[in-house]
């Protein structure tokens, strides 16, 4: 999972339940997508009306340091999968929203919601007709917009942890912009996740998407091809901010085979990674 959030899990029919306990040193939220929400579970900060609020009272809309919220959401049959639709599950984004988005996304703020057809979840909420499940975000992390910055800049830059707003403004806005621009999948930069692994033979589910800001990304794996969103065979997703895919395969091609972006520069700068179809002794029943 990398730097991807929890996965929250649902059943059409169901109402979640999420306790958010903020233990950053700004404020936060969560921010759901697709599922059904009243205003105090919106999880997004902003004014409805001149000189209205910034923050609503007694919302989710920006959670304070030290603070919690829970947030409430229902999953109607809007927010699964379409009827007729070959799909037991689908994904929706969450992600914070509160004080200053990409401050807090450029964080790692983000995650995937999956909403599995009513009769088709295991107990834990995951399909039944899956044997594994991987989650793929693709984005440009821009670390120079983090709400961890200022924090990292103080701590390692000297032995005191002191900078004038002048220096700091000149580190946030000199040659280290550049190289704070991190391109990665699950927030791993040329292959170094841990390790996407599966059996030859398995029923694999990719849910593939992101937030960010020009984060457009035709995702392409090597060595298989799937079922999009349950209608079309291909071998390359395409996802933007807000997006979220899913891509059906079955893992028929032992190997170990590339997959990465397919935008030149987002590849050779490490929006790179690698899965492994292995031959298992247990096979799939």
């Amino acid at each position: 999972m990398g730097i991807i959030g929890p996965v929250i899990r649902g059943v059409v029919g169901e109402q979640l339940r999420v306790l958010f306990r903020n233990k950053l040193p700004f404020a936060a939220s969560i921010h759901p997508h697709g599922v059904l929400y009243d205003k105090a579970s919106e999880g997004a900060a902003y004014v409805e009306k001149p000189g209205g609020p910034f923050v609503s009272p007694n919302s989710g809309d920006a959670v304070e340091p030290g603070a919690e919220f829970e947030y409430v959401f229902n999953v109607p049959e809007r927010a699964g999968p379409l009827p007729g639709n070959p799909l037991s599950s689908i994904a929706w984004m969450y992600h914070s929203h509160a004080m200053d988005e990409p401050k807090e996304t450029q964080a790692g703020l983000i995650g995937f919601i999956v909403i599995t057809r009513k009769g088709k979840a295991k107990k834990n909420g995951a399909p039944k007709d899956v044997d594994k499940e991987f989650f793929v975000m693709p984005k440009i992390f821009d670390e120079q917009t983090s709400g961890f910055l200022e924090q990292n800049i103080l701590k390692y830059l000297n032995e005191t942890g002191t900078l004038t707003q002048a220096q700091f403004q000149a580190f946030k806005n000199g040659a280290i912009r550049a190289s704070n621009l991190k391109d990665s999948i699950n927030g791993y930069i040329f292959i170094n996740n841990p390790g996407i692994r599966m059996c030859e033979g398995e029923r694999v589910r990719w849910y593939v998407g992101t937030i960010g800001n020009f984060d457009l990304h035709p995702i392409h794996w090597h060595g298989i091809v799937g079922l999009e969103d349950g209608v079309r065979r291909v071998d390359t997703v395409f996802v933007a901010p807000g997006i979220a895919r899913v891509l059906d395969s079955e893992a028929d091609n032992p190997g170990t085979w590339l997959f990465h972006c397919h935008i030149d520069g987002h590849m050779m700068d490490g929006m790179v990674d690698v899965f492994h179809i292995e031959k298992c002794k247990k096979k799939r029943k």
